[in-house]
């Protein structure tokens, strides 16, 4: 993720007890893959994140829902080498917790299951520049 913008965004997270994701967005500078959901009212309540490396492989105990979801290089690679089958549920069951937002880093953008899908649930996905 982009360190520009970070600091003043942390700051701005202890100081209050939420941040809007239309914010957090436009301070880390990331490009919006679904603008036809809409960010109103969406909150960000913990300056925690999550990598769902775990949870891509169908385990959800412990998840923390409510963080920030950021997908790496790591889950990115991880899920290319799935069947699209074996991918379907996952995102599905992932979507339904309504996380907050989802996060694409450096070098990794979801695939059309999962944009459709976050669609559907209407959770915001971004990508890093």
């Amino acid at each position: 993720m982009s360190q520009e913008g970070l600091p003043e965004f942390q700051e701005e997270q202890r100081m209050s007890s939420s941040v809007t994701i239309e914010k957090l967005a436009d301070k880390m500078k990331l490009t919006n893959l679904l603008p036809n959901i809409s960010m109103a009212g969406k909150k960000i309540v913990t300056s925690e994140i999550n990598r769902p490396a775990l949870q891509l492989t169908g385990y959800f105990d412990h998840f923390y829902s409510e963080r920030v979801q950021i997908i790496g290089y790591v889950e990115y690679t991880y899920l290319e080498h799935l069947p699209r089958e074996a991918k379907l549920p996952v995102y599905e069951k992932f979507l339904s917790y309504h996380v907050p937002c989802i996060i694409y880093t450096t070098m990794t953008e979801p695939d059309e299951d999962m944009l459709r899908l976050a669609e559907q649930y209407e959770v915001p996905v971004f990508m890093t520049k």
